[in-house]
């Protein structure tokens, strides 16, 4: 008569079969639920039963099953055995091969080669050369990458920032809520710092609700209403100082930031969309439109990889942020291709091309998104502003460090260029 010395998840499964039992007949028959049944057969030998379910396991071999039932139980458990045997010999006979293999690849190639076969780099996931006996790829050790890059969690925010750009927008903090499509609760910890943090999809909602970028919630930028003293529209606030007698329009400073200060500026954001854009993972990026300067700070860190998702998402992302954002920083690479590429994507992309000219019409005039959006999509501006941003765009036609700028820069001065020859008389009406 065949003894179990120890009662795992093995054995019961075994004596089930012998029993021919379904798991809720063999359930019942023990007095047990089905659902411990199925647990202990799905782990096998990593779960062992209890001393008092092993002293029932011991009382129904021996008193409850037949003779024949036995005979079974005993032929399933040493065909188990054989099996894990054989799994056991194959498993070592395979790691003996593999090392065979390499030693004889490294009697062949010499004692520097490395097989890269099955050898990922730790940082972006691409195959190693099998010269290369690290874990990092030429490309992540120039961005100083460790291992794989996953996007933090959540964010830290100044909650009183939040509740003074909140106050700006004369919102309170429910219709906040609800135009961000957040709890109105995490608005209320956030802004009495309660919770210090919140995940970057809160964040670009909150953003996207008070028509601010997401830079402005996090690392401390000014928000466009910050740069104007009286918050009035271009036209009234910054037109007078572009007609000086000097002539000499407004510096927009963005353009003498340094890549170092434009990364301390913008780091928060940036390291975690270039981790996300390194996984592969595109949902940060069509969360909300980045700004020029976060733009720069990923492009200088993207490798050829993310490059090639960049295009792939700049082609065929399946939202107009998505696309809008990943040309948006191939346009600021020192790469003619993916400068042509650019060009030929805001040609054919109507819904691309509007959201960057809105960006850059925004940015060079220092506008209001919702004015900026407006003159991008074909409105006349009042001749003073006509005038203005000419000045501007012509200065934005040469910026050496954004290509979808020149483009976009371009194209409206085309369209402006018929209206800025008008006299003051035959200038169309504006709204």
């Amino acid at each position: 008569m065949i003894t179990v010395q120890k009662w795992t998840g093995r054995e019961t499964g075994a004596l089930r079969q012998a029993a021919r039992m379904s798991q809720r007949e063999f359930a019942a028959r023990l007095g047990i639920s089905e659902r411990l049944v199925a647990k202990w057969e799905a782990r096998g030998h990593d779960i062992t039963l209890r001393p008092s379910t092993q002293a029932i396991m011991d009382t129904f071999l021996e008193t409850t099953v037949t003779a024949e039932t036995r005979t079974r139980f005993e032929l399933t458990l040493n065909h188990q055995d054989t099996q894990r045997q054989d799994d056991r010999a194959n498993t070592a006979g395979d790691r003996l091969n593999t090392a065979r293999n390499q030693a004889r690849h490294t009697r062949e190639e010499g004692p520097h080669a490395v097989s890269g076969q099955d050898r990922p780099c730790q940082g972006c996931g691409q195959p190693l050369s099998r010269y290369n006996p690290g874990t990092l790829c030429q490309s992540c050790t120039s961005a100083g990458r460790q291992h794989q890059p996953a996007p933090p969690a959540e964010l830290l925010i100044d909650g009183s920032r939040l509740a003074g750009l909140r106050r700006k927008r004369g919102m309170t903090q429910r219709l906040l809520a609800d135009r961000a499509g957040i709890s109105f609760s995490l608005i209320e910890k956030l802004e009495r710092n309660a919770r210090r943090s919140a995940s970057l999809a809160s964040l670009s909602a909150i953003a996207r609700a008070l028509s601010l970028p997401l830079d402005t919630l996090l690392d401390g930028s000014p928000a466009p209403d910050d740069l104007r003293r009286d918050h009035q529209p271009i036209s009234s606030a910054l037109l007078p100082q572009a007609g000086g007698e000097d002539g000499e329009d407004p510096v927009n400073r963005r353009e003498f930031l340094s890549l170092s200060a434009l990364t301390a500026a913008h780091r928060k954001v940036a390291s975690e969309l270039t981790a996300s854009i390194a996984a592969g993972d595109g949902g940060p990026l069509a969360a909300v439109q980045t700004t020029h300067g976060t733009d720069l700070v990923i492009a200088a860190l993207t490798d050829q990889g993310s490059a090639r998702r960049l295009r792939g998402w700049m082609n065929g992302g399946h939202n107009p942020v998505l696309r809008v954002n990943a040309t948006g920083i191939l346009a600021k690479l020192p790469d003619q291709d993916a400068a042509r590429q650019v060009a030929v994507v805001l040609d054919a992309d109507a819904e691309v091309r509007q959201l960057y000219t809105t960006a850059v019409v925004a940015r060079v005039g220092g506008l209001p998104w919702a004015t900026a959006a407006k003159l991008s999509c074909g409105q006349v501006p009042a001749q003073r502003q006509a005038h203005f941003l000419a000045a501007r765009l012509c200065h934005e036609v040469l910026n050496p460090r954004d290509a979808g700028a020149r483009w976009c820069s371009a194209s409206l001065l085309r369209d402006l260029s018929p209206l800025l020859q008008l006299p003051a008389s035959e200038y169309p009406e504006t709204p």
